[in-house]
């Protein structure tokens, strides 16, 4: 009788019979990211400088801004920013960047150059975004 009920319930739950659901780590390494979004990174050319890139689309065309918190820039817009399979690139004329890289679906950032007066600094950018700048009281 014991046997009996061991053998119906491995019958029941045997993968032949349970629907096999793909695992959401696993389609999410697959992907190329959609780069629309607010992305951070630090490139370190002498000392760590926090980078942060905010991306959108405007009329199906990929625009975006950068910020700079450490040096205290914000909001310098992107003269050009492509996707190309899982290649992200955006150039800043205004200040001579640019920026090349490839998707690393392990790591779930973009890893790239940024290049800025001929200097090239690694860069790597994941999802997230800085603390907005303290306010000062008084003002």
């Amino acid at each position: 009788m014991r046997q009996s009920i061991v053998m119906l319930l491995a019958a029941m739950f045997s993968a032949a019979t349970i629907p096999t659901v793909p695992s959401l780590a696993a389609e999410a390494t697959k992907a190329t990211a959609d780069p629309v979004g607010d992305w951070i990174g630090t490139v370190d050319p002498g000392s760590p400088v926090r980078v942060a890139v905010h991306i959108r689309r405007v009329d199906g065309a990929l625009t975006g801004t950068a910020d700079s918190p450490d040096q205290g820039a914000f909001g310098i817009v992107m003269s050009e920013v492509t996707l190309d399979g899982d290649h992200l690139d955006f150039e800043i004329d205004s200040i001579d960047g640019r920026y090349v890289s490839t998707w690393d679906a392990t790591k779930q950032h973009y890893v790239g150059t940024w290049t800025q007066g001929g200097r090239m600094l690694a860069l790597e950018l994941g999802r997230g975004s800085y603390p907005p700048p303290a306010a000062i009281s008084g003002h």
